[in-house]
């Protein structure tokens, strides 16, 4: 509920559906005072959910993808210095 001068994630953007990431990545903007650091996996995960031929990695697309998703969410939240 805070603000941090960084707000880390790191390997766990994938693992959120699509529609969701947005929302996501905006909250992290909504949390950081100077910046926001992401790791993210732009590859299918070795293991798929139990039972199923679903991978892990539920949201997969290339880096440019991800670039135009935080760009956004930065502007929404006005960009950090």
């Amino acid at each position: 509920t805070g603000k941090y001068d960084v707000v880390i994630s790191s390997d766990v953007l994938e693992h959120i559906p699509e529609d969701q990431v947005p929302g996501v990545i905006t909250t992290l903007f909504g949390h950081a005072r100077k910046g926001v650091w992401a790791s993210v996996c732009c590859r299918p995960a070795k293991k798929n959910f139990p039972g199923t031929q679903i991978n892990m990695h539920v949201t997969l697309h290339p880096i440019a993808w991800w670039d135009e998703q935080f760009a956004a969410a930065s502007a929404a939240a006005g960009g950090l210095p």
